[in-house]
């Protein structure tokens, strides 16, 4: 089998690879909200909080997202942390908007 390399196939492959695209877990130093939220997920899935970024990388690899910045395991905990406060405080948001009825029972 011969393979013919054309000029608009070198060209394809260079833009590509120059047009790589990028994750950035923090923005002008503060890691993003997006980030925390996949953080939080990664741990609710099993990851341990020291093994976050690092998984991060590793899935991003073969996908061809470079991963720029990182994420300290305190930061990975305090999103966490933060996730499971804004759950509780979503629960009673929908519980206190909750319209319920009341079921009176007569014994027979």
């Amino acid at each position: 089998m011969q393979v013919n390399w054309s000029k608009e196939a070198a060209e394809s492959s260079a833009a590509a690879e120059s047009s790589a695209q990028v994750y950035n877990l923090q923005e002008k130093s503060v890691v993003t909200n997006d980030t925390c939220q996949l953080a939080c997920d990664l741990v609710q899935l099993g990851v341990t909080v020291a093994n976050v970024t690092n998984v991060i990388r590793t899935v991003a690899e073969p996908l061809g997202v470079a991963i720029h910045g990182s994420m300290s395991d305190r930061t990975v905990s305090r999103a966490v942390l933060e996730g499971g406060i804004a759950a509780k405080m979503q629960l009673a948001q929908e519980v206190h908007n909750a319209e319920s009825e009341l079921c009176i029972f007569k014994s027979l």
